[in-house]
């Protein structure tokens, strides 16, 4: 799904809203869960824009689907490189068919994280502590459990031999992702992996579609979760 923006990984325009999942995060729930513990301007990291506040998961539900249109594309926002929190106005970054693949993909494609992980966060919500000299940004814990619980580890193997061991080995080792093997990864960040595997990455050769179904992708968690037969990297 071609969701266009102004810039890609490497943008260094603070502030720059390139991609949704950077104030919505990869589950959709801003600052209440897998990114409750991000920084952002206002959390004295100026080189990316705050995580919002809003759930976007309940936005989706809530709303008609040409509303929804009009809440991502946002006209009139602010210019989209200027450096504030504000929602930007993507009418003249986004075309009108990539905002209804946005639409497309939040209403239909969005896989409940519950069904996946689950995620306790705690501790006070993120402020900057102003008391110390430099300020120190405090942040809560994030602490995630039952990966792949409702999976079944058994058909999980298999979805990993027929689609992940041929680039990652057959323990996972093989490529190294972010310094972690895909066992580590799937563990540390089940927010981010099932978006990875379902949609694909670019530039990796990942290709979207690899796995679709939620079920396939419980039982992949399920199979993963195990850390001897996929152990971390040496």
């Amino acid at each position: 799904m071609d969701a266009g923006g102004s810039g890609d990984a490497g943008a260094t325009v603070a502030a720059d809203f390139y991609r949704c999942k950077a104030c919505h995060a990869w589950d959709g729930l801003g600052n209440a869960a897998s990114y409750a513990n991000r920084t952002g301007q206002s959390t004295l990291k100026d080189t990316r824009p705050d995580v919002s506040s809003v759930n976007l998961r309940s936005s989706t539900v809530a709303h008609t689907v040409q509303a929804l249109f009009d809440l991502v594309v946002h006209r009139p926002g602010r210019t989209f490189d200027a450096v504030d929190n504000t929602h930007p106005d993507f009418s003249t970054n986004l075309t009108v068919g990539q905002v209804w693949n946005l639409v497309k993909f939040m209403r239909e494609e969005w896989v409940e994280p519950a069904l996946l992980y689950d995620l306790e966060v705690s501790g006070p919500a993120m402020y900057v502590d102003y008391t110390v000299d430099p300020p120190v940004v405090m942040a809560p814990t994030l602490t995630y459990s039952n990966v792949g619980a409702l999976g079944n580890a058994a058909n999980g193997e298999v979805v990993y031999t027929d689609n992940c061991a041929a680039c990652h080995g057959a323990d996972g080792t093989d490529l190294n992702i972010e310094g972690r093997s895909l066992g580590q990864f799937v563990r540390e960040k089940p927010n981010e992996a099932w978006f990875k595997a379902k949609f694909g990455e670019a530039g990796t050769g990942m290709e979207p579609g690899l796995l679709s179904a939620t079920s396939d992708l419980q039982d992949l968690y399920a199979a993963l979760a195990d850390e001897t037969n996929y152990p971390p990297l040496p």
